[in-house]
């Protein structure tokens, strides 16, 4: 047993290394969306770089990507970018029986984006990625796919933006982004243990209609269904999950933005039903997700930034073995993420997870994980302001993170991870 739990536990640790890669940086500031508006990555973004996005950068995604301000020819020029990213981790890791282990492994991440406004009032933002780590993990797909359209009204001395979002991630369209489907380092892809948070990622097409209502009221509400296996084959690879007809997602928000300070608190919801494709995945479940967050953001002084973000979420899930076994299960996660950054080009970030599942009294000892991570990153972005170098055409990150695990975990078959990563990321 003990041989056997040291293999699984090195396959895992492969699998974390190659998610952690994969999802190095997930956001991007792209110069097609400075070279549309005329303005620097700055903006939108707090860092020039990344999710963490300033209320213009939050307006921007609210009214489609689709506003333009620019007066030089770039404006002209198809909303294309390309990024390439690289780098390195080295992880330790330990078994319970104290077996220890360490592993490296580089990386190679392409993507190529159409990013901005398609026509009128209809933009996208649109990802396909090539990804390569060097060790037999090789991925290709589009990674993320938020297609808009918005228009906006005025009555009575009010005013609302309102559209609908074509999407292919519960998360890939939302405006203050604390779910895992942007979180830039490991931290982020460990919440994965709850459906919300890239369950349904990259097999899955779904549509929302949203508005905002005085820049201070947030609603959305949709639904996602998977997509079918030869379209899964085509822009990714197929899922054996499968949703039963629709999976219905919400989202409600409240913000306010006043004298450099930015606040907002929230709420969402997925309700999905899935079923089993056969003998070799014979498991149907029901999950239903439920989730608060809140963001912070003192932007009053742009050479010393400061932001806060965290979110709780609860999933009841409920899985049926044909007709012999039945789980009820209920996974909490909580992330709080706090960073300070300097002249727009320094980023200091730490964040913290927290992952509990409780199964039923039967298994409950032998299938209890509970996580506590803490990451800390460091980040070096030198481009992406108005006088930067080769500007609206160059931007670039240096990151540096380290992510351990905070509680050694008592299951044999899993493992305590101690993960380090250097990666840059070029993009034009």
């Amino acid at each position: 047993m003990p041989l056997k739990s040291t293999t699984y536990n090195r396959h895992a640790v492969l699998a974390l290394l190659a998610i952690a890669s994969y999802y190095s940086s997930s956001a991007f500031a792209l110069p097609s969306f400075a070279r549309q508006t005329g303005e620097s990555c700055t903006a939108c973004h707090v860092q020039t770089w990344g999710a963490d996005l300033t209320p213009r950068g939050r307006d921007f995604k609210l009214k489609a990507y689709t506003d333009e301000g620019a007066t030089t020819p770039t404006r002209q020029l198809p909303a294309l970018s390309v990024t390439a990213v690289g780098g390195g981790n080295l992880a330790d890791y330990e078994n319970a029986s104290g077996y220890r282990n360490s592993n490296d492994n580089s990386f190679f991440k392409g993507s190529v984006f159409y990013a901005g406004k398609v026509y009128g009032q209809m933009g996208a933002y649109v990802e396909g990625t090539y990804f390569n780590d060097f060790d037999n993990n090789t991925d290709y797909g589009l990674n993320k796919v938020d297609i808009r359209i918005a228009k906006q009204a005025d009555w009575a001395g009010h005013h609302l933006v309102y559209g609908v979002s074509a999407n292919n991630e519960p998360g890939v369209q939302d405006l203050w982004n604390t779910n895992a489907t942007w979180q830039p380092t490991l931290i982020g892809k460990l919440n994965g243990s709850i459906l919300a948070d890239h369950g349904l990622a990259g097999h899955t097409g779904g549509a929302t209609l949203y508005a905002m209502f005085d820049n201070l009221l947030y609603v959305e509400a949709g639904a996602y269904a998977s997509l079918a296996n030869n379209v899964q084959n085509w822009i990714s690879r197929p899922s054996t999950l499968k949703i039963d007809g629709a999976a219905p997602y919400w989202r409600i928000a409240l913000q306010h933005d006043w004298n450099g300070h930015y606040l907002a608190l929230g709420h969402f919801g997925l309700r999905a039903d899935t079923k089993g494709d056969g003998f070799y995945n014979p498991t149907s479940a029901s999950y239903s997700d439920l989730g608060v967050d809140a963001s912070y953001q003192y932007l009053a002084n742009p050479k010393h930034i400061v932001e806060f973000k965290g979110r709780y979420a609860q999933e009841s899930r409920s899985q049926q073995f044909y007709d012999v076994y039945r789980s009820e299960a209920t996974i909490d996660t909580f992330n709080l993420t706090g960073a300070y950054t300097w002249q727009q080009t320094v980023g200091l970030s730490m964040g913290y997870l927290m992952t509990r599942l409780a199964e039923n009294a039967t298994y409950r000892d032998y299938l209890k994980q509970d996580y506590d991570f803490l990451s800390v990153e460091l980040a070096y972005t030198p481009f992406g302001k108005q006088s930067s170098h080769a500007a609206p055409w160059l931007n670039l990150r240096l990151n540096l993170s380290y992510t351990t695990e905070l509680t050694h975990l008592k299951n044999p078959y899993q493992t305590t991870l101690d993960l380090l990563q250097l990666s840059g990321q070029l993009t034009f």
